[in-house]
This record gives structure tokens, sequence and C-alpha cells, in this order.
């Protein structure tokens, strides 16, 4: 009988795994591969934004002689939240967790970033020598960055540590 050789085709097959896993990504495929999830919040952010903004124009269409646009926007705040939670759970961050425990941390999330926009708005105004648009645009920009963290590591819990890819039972 015949012992199985271990050395020469094992170790040859090893380092090229090794330099493909080690290596930097090259090209516009393996750089959208990964910042998926940030493209996505970004793309998805897009949307939402849209469809809020033609959930409120509707609403203030069919309304606007029975209620004052406040009240409009405060009804058409909710149907645009939901929107955005589905499309942020199912498509960005993939999440697998309890509705009841993602979605009011979702909620929070986005009252917490309106109510700040209500608090900087008239101080980015008053203290910027930028017309209003800059100075929103510039707090949106930020506000982008502070609620994918706040939605990534607060609302969808993707802070938690992910179990690590399984090893074969060979490789060391």
């Amino acid at each position: 009988m015949i012992a199985p050789q271990s050395g020469p085709s094992h170790a040859a097959a090893e380092p090229a795994d090794a330099w493909s896993r080690n290596s930097p990504p090259q090209g516009w495929a393996q750089l959208v591969g990964r910042r998926r999830e940030q493209i996505l919040f970004v793309v998805v952010g897009c949307w939402n934004t849209l469809f809020g903004y033609c959930v409120w124009a509707l609403l203030e269409y069919a309304l606007h002689d029975h209620l004052h646009y406040v009240v409009i926007l405060a009804l058409s705040w909710p149907i645009s939240l939901l929107n955005a939670y589905v499309c942020y759970r199912f498509i960005v961050f993939r999440s697998r967790g309890s509705v009841f425990r993602e979605l009011p941390r979702f909620a929070l999330v986005y009252a917490f970033s309106l109510v700040l926009g209500l608090i900087a708005l008239p101080i980015l105004v008053n203290t910027l020598p930028f017309s209003i648009y800059v100075s929103w645009a510039g707090f949106t920009a930020a506000m982008v960055v502070v609620t994918y963290l706040a939605h990534k590591f607060f609302s969808f819990g993707g802070g938690r540590r992910r179990s690590p890819a399984p090893v074969d039972e060979g490789q060391e």
C-alpha cells in the first residue's frame, strides 16, 4: 500500500489561496462588493427621500383644503418611516431581528434626526456665511453618516459579532 503524499500538492495550493484571500480588491466590482451596504444605504436613502416627498405631496394635494400642512406632514411621516424601515431592513442591512425591537429603534433614529435638523438649521443659517441650501446640504451629508451608523449599530444591531467563516480542518 502506498502512503498518501501530503506535501507538494497541498502546499502548492495553499499559497495561491492565501494570496487570493489577502490580496486587495482590484476594480470597481470588488470595491462595490466591499462597500455594498454603504452604497445601498445611499441608494435606498434616495428612494426613501423621493417616496416620502411623493407621499407628502399627494396628501397635501388631497387634504390641503381640510388640514393644515403641518398636520399633513405629520400624517406622511409614519408612512415614509415604514417604507424606509422595510427598505433598510431587507435591502441594506438584511436583518432577521425582531420587528418589535427594531422598528421602535429605527423610528427613534428618524425622530432624533428630525429634531436635530429642526434645531440645527436655524443655527447653521444664522452662523454660517452660506445659503440655506448649502447649509442644509452639508447637514444632510453629515446626517447620512450619522444615521447609517445609528441604524447599523442601534436599529438593526449590526454591531454584534458575526460568526467567523468556517475553517478547513486541514489548514492551521
